[in-house]
């Protein structure tokens, strides 16, 4: 884990958050899920390159970290868990909570404080709970937001129509030519992501642009739903 850190592997940190997180070991989920996801909110025209596969295990992940995210910012008393003051480097001490410089906290602290500190800070219970609800929301505000818009331009789950008519020559085609039932859970598994980011994205404080395409997407799944019931089609859940 940690040499795939010091390397910036992401499609292997990808990989071990996602085991992790199904493994149960949030901590370690977390901190891969995290790293893998730094740089993603200025590569987010990448999307439209990725193959189906790659874009179902970007959305597998980033719902993970979005899910760790809010399960921290929904616990009434972080500050108190010992496995939360490992993750963000910080220390309990005469009712006070210990930020270190150089960490992650301390370094989103000065915005929010009024007279900014170059050495390590105590704050108050009250300031530290307003802080790490706020960063952690926005970091998966800001992720959530960038992987939708990047998202409304991927077609590579669209059936290509000249291949449905007769035979695509086209060596460039990135739409799908062999509509089976792995097209099918794919293409369903993308919708399904979508729709719970525009849900999570309610919880994290985001805007409601993507409401009106969510209810398309949502008579996408039903139409889809209903088709795969009539010809066999296994219904796509996620894991």
């Amino acid at each position: 884990m940690f040499e795939a850190i010091r390397s910036g592997e992401t499609d292997r940190l990808m990989t071990l958050g996602t085991t992790f997180y199904r493994g149960g070991n949030n901590s370690a989920a977390l901190l891969c899920l995290d790293h893998s996801f730094r740089d993603f909110n200025t590569q987010t025209q990448v999307l439209q390159s990725y193959t189906d596969s790659r874009i179902i295990t970007t959305a597998t992940a980033l719902h993970s970290y979005a899910l760790l995210i809010q399960e921290i910012a929904i616990i009434p008393d972080p500050w108190a868990r010992g496995s939360i003051q490992k993750l963000f480097s910080f220390f309990v001490q005469s009712k006070r909570i210990c930020l270190p410089r150089g960490t992650f906290l301390y370094g989103c602290s000065q915005d929010f404080l009024r007279h900014p500190s170059s050495d390590d800070i105590a704050v108050e219970v009250r300031f530290f709970y307003h802080l790490l609800r706020s960063v952690l929301r926005q970091r998966v505000r800001m992720l959530l937001h960038a992987y939708c818009d990047g998202c409304l331009k991927v077609r590579v789950f669209d059936p290509c129509e000249v291949s449905v008519a007769g035979r695509c020559e086209r060596a460039d085609c990135t739409r799908q030519h062999k509509l089976d039932h792995d097209w099918f859970d794919k293409r369903m598994g993308f919708h399904l992501y979508l729709i719970d980011f525009s849900n999570l994205l309610q919880f994290f404080g985001g805007d409601r642009r993507y409401l009106r395409f969510v209810s398309k997407l949502s008579q996408v799944v039903s139409t889809l739903t209903t088709r795969s019931e009539v010809s066999g089609m296994s219904d796509y859940t996620m894991s």
